[in-house]
């Protein structure tokens, strides 16, 4: 499933006319960027190729780390030119439709810590279909920045009639519980 597409948002919104398709397609684009950015990464599947990462060592359990970007199928995993074992983390996460996002190597392999060191060479990067939770998100931030448009002092409703509403310069409140799951605890590379 890809991001949603200007008919999906037309749907979300009860919206038959083509009139405002310009303005809605800049909305979807916005809201998609915004949710990347917030959850500090991407939701498509972005294809095959080959990455450099460092690794750290977690001393209680004596085995090195690599933290990767998301990616889904088969990697080939090498430190200095050669192949060597690996576990992709977490171990359910082609069950439960997410990524990759860690790499475990194998006993008897060992790091300077270099950046760059360890190569990733993955079937696909990215994730395996775009979440449900983060369609509906993107639909959503969508429709708050088309709102967003008729608030230009950030401030909408009426204080006489008690619906007086900031918009706030983050994600949608609902948006940031739905995407909660989703974001990643930091930049990787």
């Amino acid at each position: 499933m890809p991001y949603p597409t200007l008919s999906d948002y037309k749907l979300f919104k009860s919206v038959t006319s083509d009139v405002d398709n310009a303005r809605m397609t800049r909305d979807l684009a916005a809201a998609i960027s915004t949710v990347e950015d917030h959850c500090l990464r991407t939701f498509l599947a972005l294809g095959a190729g080959t990455l450099y990462y460092g690794g750290v060592y977690d001393r209680p359990y004596r085995r090195w780390l690599v933290v990767v970007d998301d990616f889904t199928g088969d990697a080939t995993v090498t430190v200095a030119g050669a192949e060597v074992t690996h576990t992709k983390l977490p171990l359910n996460a082609a069950s439960d439709g997410v990524p990759f996002t860690v790499i475990e190597l194998g006993q008897g392999v060992t790091l300077t810590g270099a950046r760059g060191e360890v190569t990733v060479e993955a079937d696909t990067w990215g994730w395996p279909s775009v979440p449900d939770a983060v369609a509906e998100a993107i639909m959503f931030q969508a429709s708050r920045f088309s709102f967003r448009k008729d608030s230009p002092m950030g401030i909408a409703g009426s204080p006489e009639q008690g619906s007086e509403l900031r918009l706030l310069s983050r994600v949608d409140p609902d948006v940031a519980v739905a995407l909660k799951r989703f974001r990643r605890p930091g930049k990787v590379g």
